[in-house]
């Protein structure tokens, strides 16, 4: 038998561990008759009792609910202490499979369990004779410490504890095993869901249709070979206990849970033959009695000649800092894959051995820069190609050091995710970057504005593409000035000042080339814009979120083709004034929720009669903020009405909020799904009327148990 799930089950310590002494044990020595169709493994236990002698510990349960167990243990006089686990009789036969105890003897089990209790394998706990109410101790278990999963409905588990000769629980006495099996409550209506799969050659994509009755469900995927030889030793309904202990409950009206992609990207060996199980459970996490099983299998590449095939190599566009390539793809090649190298590293790699290229090749293929064949196709009925090959000259590597030679790394990709050979292109050396001729710069950019707004504006760039490599350019006014008195704005990097400093070319140089910040993700990066030169001559891009009524300076300056700057130019733009008006109006908009960071966002948007708006997220951790707004009382009682809390919100943004000139501006804050504790987004905009201030009606939003909510969902508006 193969083994199955092997990623659940930690690997053994390298210590081992003698058998348990059992001599004075009250059970009895030879295997146990269990009447089943299914395999069982010939562990002694007994059920929800276990009288143990001086060398072990006696285990009663004297409670059992549906996600709960009460037991009390008392050790014999032999033993100093014990470990103790609580484990899904499901999860610990599979453990014992994959330690290939299989038609071995009760005591070969038994020392395997021993091992997985004392080499940190489980999850267990020891207890000692120093410890209070050690001699009879109560365990509740879910309302302890000591449980790491909670326990579900209709579901076999075993207690297990370890008597140990010493303080320590390291020298091991005997085992007690007491199973149990968790209560259920009747199943409401028929919940069922059914099971489709579409399948690719690297991957497939399984779909779940859930019943109305169903209202929750687990579900596992993985090999039909490791799955279905599970299902055939220990029977559906054990099959069917461990995916309810090893996965987690999915609400079935969540559409975003009811289709799971798998892929085997380049690295991974294709697994052809896949089982998706699934199990339906009513509103109360009853199960229904049956599992529900679909197995599917990968589609085959058909025979013929796929091989991928790529050419790249450097173009005639080097200049210092930027190359442009050529790269001619097969029709085969539906995509290539390449990582840039200095040419010494390029020599090491090159002299690798066959396995090791083919790991680099993986590992291009997986995260290098890519490139797509636009003129592949692919006839799936008929198993043949009917695109062409695809070449182009515009693809690129930027920040490049002038000067030094490179070597391109790169494979090719067929549309079955095969890969090529490593291949290597031929060396090519930038050109050396001249920064104090700017005279001689053949490159001629023009930066300018349209469509400027009070909000916000167009960037265009011009020029002569065959003479332009790339050009640099970034925000120079206004910026974040010093602080005397504070060293709060150390870390923020300010440009030369446009006016005293816009001569002083060497401060210029340094800014645009050699300034960096430093990036969590990718490291340092330059701190002003590079942008390369496209065939068109011209680029545009509209930037808002600029405030009303601000003249802007941008700096910038081209490198030509031959390596040289040329000057540093400034250009202003100035956004318009703002026109409030009578009716400002503020929305809260494109809200979502990141499960993976834990984080809420959104953006905050006025409209023209607006001339600013104030804005806050409450949270929990805003303690007094989170007092002064009363979102506990919000979800709790009822002792504020609706006009009372707009009342609250509105005069707290006014005092706390944020302020923003700007048109919109992007919000974010922490936020737990789970947590009862509500968040609060709120915006509030300022117009103006006969030269006085007005407000516009409160925007509000309140994240709550996973949903964006507004104040009526918990508060009756008032009728007017």
């Amino acid at each position: 038998m193969k083994k199955i799930f092997q990623f659940l089950c930690m690997a053994s310590a390298l210590i081992a561990w003698s058998a348990c002494e059992r001599e004075g044990q009250q059970q009895e020595e030879e295997e146990p008759v269990i009447e089943s169709e299914y395999y069982e493994f010939p562990l002694k236990y007994t059920e929800n009792r276990f009288d143990a002698s001086d060398n072990g510990v006696s285990i009663e349960i004297t409670s059992i609910k549906e996600d709960n167990v009460v037991f009390d243990l008392v050790p014999g006089a032999g033993v100093s202490s014990y470990r103790l686990l609580v484990y899904p009789k499901a999860l610990l036969y599979n453990y014992l499979l994959n330690e290939k105890c299989v038609d071995e003897p009760a005591d070969a089990c038994e020392d395997v369990l021993v091992k997985f209790m004392i080499d940190g394998s489980a999850t267990n706990y020891v207890f000692n004779d120093q410890m209070d109410d050690y001699d009879d101790k109560e365990f509740d278990w879910v309302n302890t410490e000591y449980a790491t999963a909670s326990l579900v409905p209709d579901c076999e588990y075993f207690i297990v504890v370890l008597g140990c000769y010493d303080k320590d629980a390291s020298n091991p006495a005997s085992l007690s095993i007491c199973s149990f099996t968790t209560p259920a409550q009747p199943l409401v209506g028929n919940p069922s869901i059914e099971i489709d799969a579409e399948v690719g050659y690297r991957a497939f994509v399984v779909r779940y249709r859930p019943n109305e009755d169903c209202k929750q469900f687990v579900h596992w995927i993985w090999t039909t070979d490791e799955m279905g030889g599970y299902i055939d030793l220990f029977g559906e309904r054990l099959m069917r206990d461990f995916c309810r202990t090893i996965a987690v409950n999915l609400d079935a009206a969540d559409e975003s849970n009811l289709a799971i992609k798998r892929t085997f990207d380049v690295s991974a060996d294709v697994v052809k033959e896949n089982t998706a199980i699934a199990v339906a459970m009513d509103a109360n996490g009853t199960p229904s009695a049956d599992i529900v099983r679909k197995d599917f299998t990968l589609l085959d590449v058909p025979e013929g000649n796929f091989a991928p095939v790529a050419h790249i190599s450097a173009g005639d566009r080097i200049s210092a800092t930027l190359a442009y390539l050529d790269i001619t793809m097969e029709k085969t090649c539906m995509s290539c894959f390449y990582r840039l190298y200095k040419a010494e590293e390029a020599e090491q790699l090159m002299a690798m051995s066959g396995a090791d290229k083919h790991q680099l090749a993986v590992n291009i293929a997986s995260e290098g820069w890519g490139v797509k064949n636009f003129k592949f196709a692919y006839d799936k009925e008929s198993g043949i190609l009917t695109g062409d090959s695809f070449t182009t000259h515009d693809e690129h590597v930027v920040e490049l050091q002038p000067e030094t030679t490179y070597v391109l790394a790169y494979v090719a990709k067929n549309y079955f995710s095969e890969i090529s050979d490593l291949c290597f292109t031929e060396p090519f050396t930038t050109k050396p970057l001249v920064r104090d001729n700017p005279e001689a710069c053949e490159a001629d950019v023009t930066m300018s504005f349209t469509d400027i707004s009070r909000w916000g504006f167009q960037y265009n760039f011009d020029y002569n593409y065959d003479k332009t490599a790339c050009y640099r350019f970034q925000l120079v006014w206004p910026y974040v000035e010093d602080n005397p008195d504070t060293d709060e704005d150390d870390d923020i990097v300010r440009p030369p000042h446009y006016v005293n400093d816009a001569n002083d070319r060497e401060k210029w140089m340094t800014f645009f080339f050699d300034t960096f910040v430093e990036s969590p993700a990718v490291g340092p990066v330059p701190v002003v814009n590079m942008w390369e030169a496209e065939r068109s001559g011209h680029d545009e891009l509209e930037m808002y979120g600029y405030e009303s009524g601000i003249t802007y300076v941008f700096a910038y300056c081209a490198e030509d083709i031959n390596g040289v700057v040329g000057p540093v130019k400034f250009v202003h733009v100035t956004t318009t004034e703002p026109t409030p008006g009578p009716n400002p109006q503020v929305s809260i908009e494109d809200l979502t929720y990141d499960e993976n960071s834990g984080f809420i966002q959104g953006v905050i948007k006025a409209n023209e009669d607006a001339k600013s708006f104030k804005y806050f997220a409450v949270t929990a951790s805003t303690a007094d903020l989170y007092s002064n707004c009363a979102l506990n009382d919000l979800v709790n009682t009822q002792r504020r009405d609706y006009a009372t809390y707009v009342a609250s919100w509105e005069r707290n943004l006014m005092e706390y909020g944020l302020q923003s000139y700007a048109e919109s501006v992007t919000i974010s804050s922490d936020a737990d799904k789970d947590s009862s504790t509500p968040v609060l987004i709120a915006a509030i905009a300022v117009g103006e009327e006969n030269g006085e201030d007005v407000y516009s009606p409160l925007a509000c939003k309140i994240f709550y148990k996973g949903e964006f909510k507004d104040l009526s969902d918990f508060r009756t508006p008032p009728t007017e």
